[in-house]
C-alpha cells in the first residue's frame, strides 16, 4: 500500500516529498483517504502530494464495490471532501455523492495537501485546471507534452485559476534530462521531472537485467556522493 510505504520512508526521512501517481480516488472511500493521506502528512511534517486519477478499469471498482459510471463527477467532489476534511475542527458537507453533518477529523495536515490530477483527455485537463493543485502526466515525447502543457494553460485562463500556484510533474521519453532540456521544461511550466534509472539512460522498454545495471549505475553516480 503506498501510504504504508510513503510512512515508512518519512520516517527515515527529513527532506524528501512524497506524491503519489497517481491514486485512482473514486475506487475509494474519501474517509479513509482523508484518514491516511492526513496522517501521512502531520507525520512527515507536511512532505506528501496526493497525486489522483479517475481509473479505467472496470473490473477495479466492481472489486472495490464502488461505481464505475460518473467516476469523474464523483472524484471532483471526493476532492472537495478530503479538503475540507483537511481544514480541521468542525466541518459538514452536503453533495451529491456524499452527505455528512458536522464532525471532525483529528489530527489535521499542518498545511493543505496539494492534490495534483492526472490525464491528458480534455476533461481531465479542464478538472486538473478547475480543481486540482496541479496536473501530473508521463511518458510523453516533448512535442506532445508541449501541446498538452499549452492546452492545460488555456483551461487554466478559461477556468480563471490561472494566478494561483500550480505544479506540473511529468516525464518525456525521446530527451535525456540535460540542463538545456530541464531549462526548456521550465519554461513550458514544468515543476517537478519524474525520471528513473533506465529513462536516465534513454531506455523505455529494457530487459530486466538492463534495467538492473541502469539501477546500479544510478545509485553509484547520482546516490552515493549524497552519503
Amino acid at each position: 500500500d503506498v501510504w504504508v510505504a510513503i510512512g515508512a520512508m518519512a520516517a527515515v526521512t527529513e527532506r524528501i516529498r512524497f506524491s503519489t501517481h497517481v491514486y485512482v480516488l473514486p475506487v475509494r472511500n474519501p474517509f479513509v483517504v482523508a484518514k491516511a493521506v492526513g496522517t501521512a502528512a502531520w507525520l512527515s511534517d507536511d512532505r506528501v502530494l496526493l497525486g489522483v486519477g479517475a481509473g479505467w478499469m472496470r473490473e477495479e471498482f466492481t472489486q472495490l464495490e464502488q461505481p464505475f459510471e460518473r467516476r469523474g463527477a464523483r472524484m471532483e467532489e471526493q476532492i472537495e471532501v478530503l479538503r475540507t476534511l483537511w481544514r480541521g475542527g468542525m466541518v459538514e458537507h452536503h453533495g451529491e455523492f456524499y452527505d455528512f453533518d458536522r464532525l471532525e477529523m483529528s489530527p489535521a495536515p499542518p498545511a493543505p495537501v496539494p492534490i495534483l490530477i492526472g490525464g491528458h483527455s480534455e476533461r481531465a485537463l479542464r478538472r486538473a485546471a478547475r480543481a486540482g493543485d496541479g496536473w501530473m502526466g508521463v511518458y510523453y515525447r516533448f512535442d506532445e507534452l508541449a501541446g498538452y502543457l499549452d492546452r492545460l494553460a488555456a483551461c487554466r485562463r478559461e477556468a480563471g485559476t490561472d494566478g494561483r500556484p500550480f505544479e506540473v510533474q511529468v516525464s518525456i521519453i525521446d530527451r535525456l534530462p540535460t540542463p538545456d532540456v530541464c531549462a526548456e521544461l521550465e519554461a513550458l511550466g514544468v515543476t517537478t521531472l519524474i525520471t528513473s534509472a533506465w529513462l536516465m539512460e534513454g531506455l523505455q522498454f529494457a530487459s530486466r537485467d538492463e534495467n538492473v545495471r541502469a539501477l546500479e549505475r544510478f545509485g553509484e553516480q547520482y546516490i552515493a556522493p549524497l552519503r
